[in-house]
């Protein structure tokens, strides 16, 4: 090994055995313009940004958001610049889901959900005996007894890939 690469070496551990010395006795303070925002009103933030619906790209809650956003950080002294650009987002021109059972029928709000980027299909509307499905293991054991072919199946929205296996073994559609 050259001598330059030795001395390297030894210049950079120098380097580190004294930030390390030197750090515990560096004192930290908060960078000018830091805002301190109680807990109540993050929690009124939450609340309300919770009320406005859909927040993806392009739909109104979105919009609202942003403007709501922005009013708060001008009002904590910031400056904003908005900066546009065209993004590709789907459009859920609304679903619902209708239940059938013993005469009775029942109209629940659904929301479309494209988990691999834009959904291009457009499905007019199916039908079919329901199934739940817990989700324990992940895996086929989950939909061990359970016949699923040709039905809807339900299920957590957290149950992993799950799914997949309710569509491999024939679902018609799957309702988180």
């Amino acid at each position: 090994m050259s001598n330059l690469r030795i001395l390297l070496r030894v210049c950079i551990l120098i380097i580190m055995i004294v930030g390390i010395v030197l750090l515990p006795h560096i004192t930290l303070s908060e960078p000018a313009g830091l805002v301190e925002i109680p807990p109540e009103e993050v929690l009124e933030h939450v609340r309300v940004l919770s009320t406005l619906g859909s927040r993806v790209s392009g739909y109104e809650g979105c919009i609202i958001a942003s403007e709501y956003i922005e009013k708060l950080l001008e009002s904590y002294g910031y400056t904003i610049i908005r900066h546009s650009f065209n993004v590709t987002v789907p459009v859920d021109y609304g679903s619902s889901i209708l239940f059938r059972t013993m005469g009775q029928e029942k109209v629940v709000k659904a929301y479309a959900l494209a988990p691999n980027s834009v959904e291009t299909c457009y499905t007019r509307g199916i039908s079919g005996d329901l199934v739940y499905v817990e989700y324990k293991y992940g895996d086929l054991r989950d939909l061990s007894g359970l016949d699923v072919r040709n039905k809807i199946v339900i299920m957590d929205f957290n149950s992993g890939a799950l799914w997949r296996w309710a569509v491999y073994l024939g679902a018609r559609g799957i309702i988180f």
